[in-house]
C-alpha cells in the first residue's frame, strides 16, 4: 500500500480562519486537524483539532478548570461569543501551541515510510506530493494505523492458514 492509497483532500484554513470555522470544519468532517495555508494558499503547517478546541475556550477556563464546572449553561454564552473574535492566526503565534511543520511525503511512499515520516514529526497528518496552491490531499495517523493493522490481520490470517491463501 502507498501513499497515494491513503490519501484524501483536507481543507485548508489560513490565520484569517475564525475559531467558529475552525471548530465547524473538524466537527463536520471529523478531523483529527487542519493544515494551515499561507497568503498564496499554499499549506505550510498542521494543528490539531485538541489545539483548536484550545483556541475556542477562554484562557481563564484553560488556566482554572474548575470554573468549567462552577459556570453554567446560561453563564457559557459569553464564551461562546467569542469564537468569532478568535483566529488560527493566534494559535500560530502561541508558544504553547505545537504548530507542526509540514510534512511532506511522495505519493509512492510506503505505508512504513509514511508512518516514519509522521512518528518522526510527531504529526498526524502528512501532505501527499510537494505543497502547492489550492487543494492538497493528505493521509492522517488514522488512516496509517488502519492501514497497519489490516496488512497484519492479512499476515495473521495467512499465517494461519498456512500461506495457502493470498493477500
Amino acid at each position: 500500500m502507498r501513499a497515494s492509497d491513503l490519501q484524501v483532500p483536507m481543507p485548508m484554513v489560513t490565520r484569517g480562519t475564525t475559531a467558529r470555522e475552525a471548530g465547524s470544519l473538524i466537527a463536520e468532517g471529523n478531523r483529527i486537524g487542519l493544515v494551515i495555508a499561507d497568503d498564496a494558499g499554499v499549506p505550510e503547517a498542521t494543528v490539531s483539532a485538541t489545539d483548536v478546541l484550545r483556541l475556542m475556550l477562554p484562557r481563564y477556563i484553560l488556566d482554572d478548570f474548575s470554573l468549567a464546572h462552577v459556570l453554567g449553561e446560561a453563564d457559557s454564552d459569553e464564551v461562546w461569543e467569542r469564537l468569532d473574535q478568535r483566529t488560527i492566526g493566534e494559535l500560530v503565534d502561541d508558544s504553547e501551541v505545537p504548530v507542526h511543520d509540514l510534512v511532506v511525503v511522495n505519493a509512492d511512499d510506503t505505508v512504513l515510510e509514511v508512518a516514519a515520516a509522521m512518528a518522526e514529526s510527531k504529526s498526524q497528518l502528512a501532505l501527499v506530493g510537494p505543497p502547492t496552491a489550492g487543494t492538497a490531499s493528505f493521509v492522517s495517523l488514522p488512516h496509517v494505523m488502519t492501514a497497519i493493522v489490516e496488512a497484519d490481520d492479512r499476515r495473521r490470517s495467512s499465517a494461519a492458514d498456512g500461506g495457502a491463501s493470498a493477500s
